[in-house]
């Protein structure tokens, strides 16, 4: 007897779809048991400090870098495409 795998594919959906259905999901964000319960962040002591600005200038330097690196990657592949073409460009008599 030959059966077809559509359906046992689509019986396998159904069942999966009513267990989901069945499951008592949480949908939304439990709310917190106390109201006091919630920690303020710390307030930084100083946001422009020496530390803070050699982070930002050490990671300007690297998308510099990285944009320099990109550019020439780019250009080595116009000009590999352009030896490419020349290569495959048939020979006149």
């Amino acid at each position: 007897m030959y059966r077809n795998p559509h359906i046992a594919t689509l019986w396998v959906l159904i069942l999966i779809m009513l267990i989901l259905t069945a499951c008592d999901g949480m949908t939304v964000t439990p709310a917190a048991q106390q109201e006091g319960l919630l920690l303020a962040t710390p307030a930084l002591s100083d946001p422009s400090c020496e530390a803070c600005a050699q982070a930002t200038l050490s990671a300007a330097l690297t998308q510099q870098k990285n944009s320099v690196d990109n550019q020439a990657a780019a250009t080595a592949e116009i000009v590999r495409a352009n030896a490419q073409a020349t290569v495959n460009q048939p020979m006149r008599c």
